[in-house]
Formats: structure tokens, sequence, C-alpha cells
């Protein structure tokens, strides 16, 4: 069996986190936050190497092999309990036909304020638009109470991904989005080597893989910079999503308002409270 530490990823340098070598296999595995442009960065790798996205065995993880190259593979999914033992099994098979492997864990991070509002207006487009008589104000409060009345459901979506990565790999969120801003949208942790190996599952994929941090909201601004990230990951606009068949002016009005909204420093510091969260959320 090759040795793990043969397997680790090596970046070829600080701004080409994956070599892409014909001679091995590269797998990313995309596990993100909700609403957080995960759909969007998947696209830019399928379309980009020819990925064709097919369920797993798993509920909620998408496997999608590639075929330009085909030395690549995608894992996605928002639920990182299901996919963590997918990829350490995936990553366990290749170990043991000695493929030499280049591994990527993809997460990203928003700007707190877009996500709440991107979050509000997703889960709540039917009411937006079904009730043609709300103003702009109406919807403003109607955004207030929610953030008020699942403030613990989104308190808890917010680390339920990232959280445990940057724990795993030692690292702290303030010093990676000072990297990211630093290198325009993206940090890359390396592997941990020193972790041990889980008995009977192999090591763990932290060991194997490293972690790529993207700021998604940067890198929409600029979205050439996905090619410096991912060689051949080139950006693809994402499809316009369908508003509101009837009164469309109207909600994109609402939607404006939602977005133009910014929670008060009051507000935040009661979303944030007092507990094992509260520092993860206070650096986000």
């Amino acid at each position: 069996m090759m040795d793990p530490k043969s397997v680790v990823y090596k970046p070829a340098s600080k701004n080409k986190p994956v070599q892409n070598s014909s001679k091995g296999k590269t797998v990313i595995a995309l596990i993100n936050t909700p609403n957080s442009g995960t759909e969007e960065i998947f696209s830019h790798f399928s379309n980009s190497f020819g990925c064709t996205l097919q369920n797993s065995q798993v509920d909620d993880v998408f496997y999608a092999p590639c075929v330009n190259p085909k030395s690549v593979s995608i894992v996605k999914s928002h639920d990182k309990r299901a996919t963590v033992p997918l990829l350490r099994r995936l990553l366990r098979h290749l170990q043991q036909y000695e493929i030499p492997t280049e591994c990527l864990i993809v997460t990203a991070l928003r700007d707190p304020q877009k996500w709440f509002s991107t979050k509000f207006i997703e889960n709540h487009k039917k009411m937006l638009c079904g009730m043609t008589d709300m103003t702009a104000d109406e919807a403003i409060e109607e955004y207030q109470m929610w953030f008020e009345r699942d403030a613990i459901y989104n308190r808890y979506m917010l680390q339920s991904v990232i959280r445990g990565f940057l724990n795993k790999y030692g690292v702290t969120l303030s010093k990676q989005m000072k990297l990211m801003q630093k290198n325009g949208g993206y940090s890359v942790v390396p592997p941990v080597p020193a972790l041990k190996e889980i008995q009977g599952r192999g090591v763990p994929v932290e060991s194997v893989c490293s972690l790529l941090l993207l700021d998604y909201d940067k890198l929409r601004e600029s979205p050439e910079r996905f090619n410096d990230v991912l060689p051949g990951a080139l950006y693809q606009s994402p499809k316009k999503r369908q508003m509101c068949s009837e009164d469309a002016a109207r909600y994109k009005t609402i939607r404006r308002a939602i977005r133009s909204y910014k929670f008060t420093n009051e507000e935040l510091e009661k979303f944030i409270g007092k507990d094992d969260f509260s520092p993860y959320l206070e650096d986000w």
C-alpha cells in the first residue's frame, strides 16, 4: 500500500493549488455551507472538466467523475458528516491501487449580511411573489422577524461545515480571512500529516487533503481569479433564476431592499450570543 505521505496533496505554487497531473488522480470535495454559492462553484468545475453528476449511495452527497481530464473527480455536498466517510473510502481505494492522488477540500465563505439576505429570499420566494400587495417596508419587517425567529438554526448552519474543518486543520477563521483578502479571494491550508490513522477507516482526510477556503463574494467580483485558484476551472456565468411570473418589477424592488438592509450591531450581538459558537461567529 502506498505510504500516505506520498498521497498528500502538494500545491504546485502559492497561486496554483492543484497541479492536475495526468499521472495521478485529483479529487475535489466541495463541502459547502448552504446559500454560499455551491451550485455556481460546482458549475465552474463540472463545465470546465466535463463532469457528470451522479447520486452516491449516501443521502445528500453527489459524485461527479470527469472526462476532461479523466484524472479529476468531484464530490459535492452540504453535509460534512456524510461526505467525509465517502471521501475517506475513495482515497483509501486510490491508495490501495497505488494511484498518486491530489486531494482538495473546498468550502466557501460569504459576507454575513449577504448570506442572510440570500437565505431569506430563497426560502421565502413564494411569499414574496404571492403577496402582490406587499411593500418593501413590509418585506423588511418580515426579514427582521425571520432573523430573530430562526437565529438558533442559522447559527448552527453557519458553523456546521467550516468550523469542524478549521478545528481539524488547526487554523483560525480570522487568520484565514486575512489571507483570503491578501490573495484576492482564497487561502490554502496544507494537510496535517501528524493526524493518526483511524482504526479500520484509514488515515483522516485532513492528513491527505489540503483545504481551500474561498471568499465567494470576492471571487464573483473578479471571476477570472477562479483560473488562478484551480487551473482549468474557468468561470461560467450562473443562469439567472426565474423571478415572479407576474409583477417582476415589484419583486425586484423588494429583493433589492432586502439585500440593502443592514442589521444593527445590537441585532448582530444578540445573534452571536455567548456560547461555544460565539467565538467563531465573532470572527465571521
